[in-house]
């Protein structure tokens, strides 16, 4: 039964001692009737309310952490990430579009059909870092510049050796209190500090391969197979079969570990950093120097979701069951990666929202729209397509950038504010206004100088004149050229 007497709604200390305070004279017969702050009793009284507070603060905090919505503690939020099969992102490389360029100076000789092939998986190696070739590149021609993308990663090999152990927990483990014998399972923890889980491989030196799988508590005692489990320093840790569920690694045996690791978003790198010349050898047996660079910036590098992240991505791929099938969903699952900003989506020919075939345009807003997109456009593209419902096509595309240059006149108050003072102020706003500005959003030059008026120090705007830029639902704007003059 619930206590009549003293409300549990009102938990917070203010409240809770007010209450208490405001008991005392009924429950001592009114004899008691010294309530200052300095009372022994009322000093025990705050005490005692003091540690109900702490007492409910600690509850409501494990509460909240029962909730993907509302853990805060790492470590929880990863149980409950597992909990739907969500799997968390770990450290990627970033991408960039390289160059590649055979000098005529010690370009082909007369040799017909003579080339040179630089297979996927080639590694150049930069004071940046690894970066390692994504598509094969055949060079046919002199003085022709060859692209290829590629990504900021090393690869890594470990061998693990098992132990034979796990048929009972040290080959010699007593029963639980249930009587059933305790099974435990091997593990090997990566050396590296940021793998990449996504590209961890798992082979016997028998050719056996080892499967990943979600749950290996659902295997079968014979199935090579593993799971993952990724700490909250990033650290991963391989946990093998128990011979109860999964197979065992037997003694000695011997596994090869493959997996990239990557500065994560630490390798992100500008133009031109990249600049290499490997040699490399053509078909007939010719030795080549190739100068290889970027143009443009690298993109996509990350490192561990944080928390936030973590949060949104797992209650978005609960949404979506990890399918891409309405426009939402391939919306929600594009948001997910990280780079991108915003996203939109549009079905190409009017199809319904939920068709079994249509065709869906994915326009995607990173972060930086000042560099290359390519890189992230593959990787938005490759992520989608892991996730959709079939049969679909896909169009995955970054949106037309168009700059608008403004002309303002205007006038400012007297006062002491100077006219730069004032001018660097309107210009915040101008950036700010550009920069929420979304896909096919038409520039307004009536909210722009709404937006103005609230400078400090601007009195008046005489004029304002932007640039004729004409405008469709894939163009996104930026700002280009801006004067400002005051009068």
């Amino acid at each position: 039964m619930g206590n009549t007497f003293f409300s549990y709604t009102n938990r917070d200390y203010e409240n809770s001692r007010k209450e208490g305070i405001g008991k005392i004279p009924a429950l001592t017969n009114y004899r008691w009737t010294d309530l200052n702050a300095g009372d022994p009793g009322v000093v025990l009284l705050d005490y005692m309310h003091a540690l109900v507070d702490m007492c409910n603060f600690y509850m409501d905090h494990q509460a909240l952490e029962a909730f993907l919505s509302t853990a805060k503690e790492r470590q929880n939020l990863f149980h409950h990430a597992k909990q739907i099969s969500y799997a968390i992102r770990s450290a990627k490389g970033a991408l960039v579009d390289v160059n590649v360029v055979l000098d005529e100076d010690t370009g082909f000789p007369d040799s017909e059909g003579e080339t040179i092939t630089i297979p996927a998986g080639t590694s150049f190696y930069s004071e940046n870092g690894y970066y390692r070739t994504l598509e094969d590149l055949i060079i046919s021609e002199v003085d022709t510049v060859y692209e290829v993308p590629c990504q900021q990663c090393e690869v890594l090999s470990e061998i693990y050796t098992g132990t034979g152990l796990s048929d009972q927990s040290n080959n010699d483990a007593e029963d639980d209190e249930y009587g059933e014998e305790n099974y435990e399972n091997q593990s090997y923890k990566l050396v590296a500090p940021y793998p990449d889980i996504d590209s961890i491989e798992i082979v016997g030196l028998d050719g056996t391969y080892w499967k990943r799988v979600d749950f290996i508590a659902l295997s079968d005692p014979e199935d090579p197979c593993y799971e993952l489990d990724l700490n909250t320093d990033s650290s991963v840790v391989i946990k093998f079969g128990n011979g109860l569920h999964g197979k065992v690694p037997n003694l000695n045996e011997k596994l090869s570990i493959t997996y990239l690791a990557s500065n994560g978003a630490d390798g992100s790198i500008n133009g031109y950093d990249i600049d290499l010349r490997p040699s490399f050898t053509s078909n007939k047996g010719n030795n080549y120097v190739v100068y290889v660079y970027n143009e443009e910036p690298s993109t996509g590098g990350s490192s561990r979701e944080d928390d936030e992240e973590l949060r949104t991505n797992a209650l978005a791929w609960a949404k979506t069951q990890g399918r891409a099938v309405t426009n939402e969903d391939f919306r929600t699952l594009a948001l997910m990666v990280d780079g991108v900003r915003d996203v939109k989506v549009y079905d190409v020919h009017n199809a319904p929202d939920y068709c079994a075939n249509h065709e869906v345009k994915v326009l995607v807003l990173p972060d930086d729209a000042t560099t290359d997109n390519s890189a992230l456009i593959r990787v938005v593209r490759n992520h989608l397509n892991d996730r959709m419902i079939p049969p679909t096509n896909l169009y995955v595309i970054s949106p037309i950038y168009k700059s608008i240059n403004i002309s303002i006149v205007a006038r400012k108050t007297t006062y002491s504010l100077t006219e730069d003072i004032v001018g660097d102020n309107m210009r915040d706003v101008i950036d700010d206004y550009f920069d929420n500005l979304e896909m096919g959003e038409d520039f307004n030059a009536f909210n722009l100088i709404s937006n103005l008026y609230q400078v400090k120090g601007l009195k008046s705007i005489i004029s304002l004149t932007p640039s004729s830029v004409s405008a469709d639902k894939v163009t996104k704007f930026n700002l280009g050229e801006l004067d400002i003059t005051f009068q």
